[in-house]
């Protein structure tokens, strides 16, 4: 929610006077000096709840951490990983090399183990603190040279070293139901976001406001122009091929007739 203008950096009581927070779960709230009064603040994209204050936009651990501390770090770390768990107890600040330390093993990783990847025909461990990269030497199994990273990255970052088998955070996922017809929680492109479009047939358009029957008629129109489109192009194709059919009929004849005039 946006009220007025910041001027300056957002101070704990400006927060305190829109938001509570509760330090056991992490949740903010509006406060009765919001139109929002009693509902939880902020939307979660990425895995990161965000919180439009004074028309700028705040990362929720953040904020939590200005609301009982009095300052907003530069950067918090999730101990247990998982973006949305706000919790004062789960919050600690950290430098960027802690904080890729403490995260599970990328999507793209090929090895199966966080801080491995192929050389040649070995596998190696890589542990990067700063802008130094520490490198292992050539181990025969990747389960061995994740062994080596996991000792590397405890004695470089400790508490904060983790071997990236922690499992991806649960995001909620929001389908698109009648009411909401585009409206997405996650945004467009976001892969937990499944449009229904194809499977919600029978949307029933009753009690609906105008603005919401003009977008689903428009899906509902756009979807059957498409299915008249590929029947038309299918009807084409098979008029096409009874004319060649019928062609090679005529033309098989004809050489059976001349065939005979001969004979």
């Amino acid at each position: 929610m946006s009220v007025g203008k910041l001027v300056g950096e957002l101070t704990q009581q400006q927060l305190k006077s829109l938001l509570d927070y509760n330090p056991a779960t992490g949740r903010f709230v509006w406060t009765k000096n919001s139109s929002k009064h009693g509902r939880i603040a902020g939307q979660v994209g990425n895995g990161y709840r965000v919180i439009e204050l004074y028309g700028r936009s705040y990362t929720a651990h953040r904020l939590a951490w200005l609301y009982v501390y009095g300052v907003l770090p530069p950067l918090l770390d999730h101990i247990n990983g998982n973006p949305d768990d706000n919790r004062i107890a789960n919050l600690r600040p950290a430098t960027r090399s802690q904080n890729a330390a403490n995260s599970r093993k990328s999507e793209a990783n090929t090895s199966g183990y966080k801080g491995v990847s192929r050389s040649g025909d070995g596998w190696v461990a890589q542990v990067k603190c700063g802008s130094r990269k520490h490198r292992s030497r050539r181990y025969a199994s990747p389960e061995a040279a994740h062994a080596k990273y996991v000792e590397e990255a405890t004695k470089h970052f400790g508490e904060f070293a983790c071997d990236g088998e922690r499992p991806a955070p649960t995001l909620r996922k929001r389908k698109l139901g009648p009411y909401h017809p585009v409206r997405l929680r996650l945004g467009n492109d976001h892969p937990m976001v499944t449009p229904l479009y194809a499977d919600q047939k029978d949307w029933d358009l009753r009690g609906m406001n105008h603005r919401t029957k003009m977008k689903i008629g428009g899906i509902l129109r756009r979807e059957k122009e498409g299915k008249a489109l590929i029947e038309r192009a299918l009807q084409r194709v098979a008029t096409e091929q009874q004319k060649k059919d019928r062609y090679k009929r005529g033309l098989l004849t004809r050489i059976r007739k001349s065939q005979q005039e001969d004979e």
